[in-house]
C-alpha cells in the first residue's frame, strides 16, 4: 500500500524489509528487524535493549556480521543498489 506508517513498529518493519532487500535476502527475518532496531537510538526497542544490559552498538556490528556486511551503512542505503555482499 501507499499509506504512511502509523506506528514505530510499522516503521521498523519497513526498515527491516529495506535492509533485507539491500543484502539480497528475499524476505525480512528477525535478524533484519533487529538490524533496524539497533540503528534507531530514539526507539523504545533500542532503549529496551539497553535496559536489558545489551550493547546496541556491539549488536549493530554483530548483526552486520551475520548479514555479511562490513559497513553497516550499506544496510539502509536507497533501494535498487547492488547488495553489499556482491561488492568486491
Amino acid at each position: 500500500t501507499n499509506e504512511e506508517p502509523t506506528s514505530a513498529m510499522e516503521v521498523a518493519v519497513e526498515r527491516a524489509a529495506r535492509i533485507a532487500e539491500n543484502v539480497g535476502d528475499g524476505v525480512a527475518r528477525p535478524v533484519h528487524l533487529l538490524a533496524a532496531i539497533v540503528r534507531e537510538p530514539r526507539t523504545a526497542g533500542y532503549r529496551c535493549l539497553e535496559a536489558a544490559g545489551a550493547n546496541p552498538t556491539r549488536l549493530r556490528d554483530d548483526v552486520g556480521g551475520v548479514l555479511g556486511v562490513e559497513d553497516d551503512r550499506s544496510l539502509t542505503r536507497a533501494p535498487g543498489l547492488a547488495p553489499a555482499r556482491s561488492r568486491p
